[in-house]
Parts: C-alpha cells; structure tokens; sequence
C-alpha cells in the first residue's frame, strides 16, 4: 500500500492549557480550540487529562463543544461529569468522555471552551489536555 500524504495529518494532536496566574484571578472560561466555518475538517475529542500542584477548595473543569457566536459555558459537554480539582493533587486525572459520539465532534463553525466552576481558591498549576483527532483527513484534493 503507498504512502498517503494525508495519513499523518491524522494523527491525534493535543491542545494544552496551563493555569499561570493565580486562583483569585482566573477567568470562568476558555476557548481552546476553534474549528472556523470555512474548515471542511471536523475533529473528535479523544480524551481529556488534567493534573494540579496545589487543590482548589471545590473547583470542576468542563469541557464544552461549542457553537461560534455562543458564550463558552452554553455548550454540549463533552464529559460525562466534571473533573474535581479538589483532591489528586500531582495526580493525572483522566475525563471520561460522552457516549454520545456527536458530542464529541467539533465540526466546522464550533469551537471547545474549557469552563470552570466551584470555588478555585489555593488552586495552583492546573494543565488541561485535550486530545483531538482530524476524521476526514485532507479533503481538498
């Protein structure tokens, strides 16, 4: 079988997110990743990872699948529960995703957000990765 030129473009690719500022002054939420109207390419979540130095008092992390011109926290979520910043500290904590595979899918003229909620307080060093994969490959052929 040849090589495709498109088959690396494929390849699952993460989007990462480091808290860099403290707790007090974090914003609610985040756009990530945007796919513009004109992109004939859809993209699928694979998987969420988040890990913190320090917990927060009672803080979540959504990820959300949005529609361009929407507010960041109005979107289909794309984990079945949120991820608890309250406990694990220096531990990897891995999403679990929708089983509803439409929700997964960042198609042309949305975008993900990363919504936050609960109290933040003392939390230090949060990184989120989200793990996307390209579906259709190279389309303009």
């Amino acid at each position: 079988m040849p090589f495709k030129k498109g088959f690396l473009a494929r390849a699952p690719f993460p989007v990462c997110w480091h808290q860099q500022v403290a707790a007090a002054t974090l914003l609610t939420d985040y756009s990530l990743f945007a796919n513009p109207a004109a992109n004939t390419e859809d993209y699928e979540v694979l998987g969420v990872d988040a890990i913190w130095d320090v917990n927060s008092t009672s803080g979540t992390v959504s990820i959300e699948n949005v529609a361009a011109g929407d507010a960041a926290a109005s979107g289909t979520v794309v984990l079945t529960t949120t991820l608890d910043l309250s406990t694990g500290a220096r531990t990897a904590v891995k999403g679990v995703l929708s089983t509803t595979r439409n929700d997964r899918f960042i198609r042309s003229g949305r975008y993900l957000s990363m919504v936050l909620g609960g109290t933040l307080t003392s939390l230090v060093g949060l990184t989120v990765t989200v793990w996307l994969q390209a579906m259709r490959g190279m389309r303009a052929r």
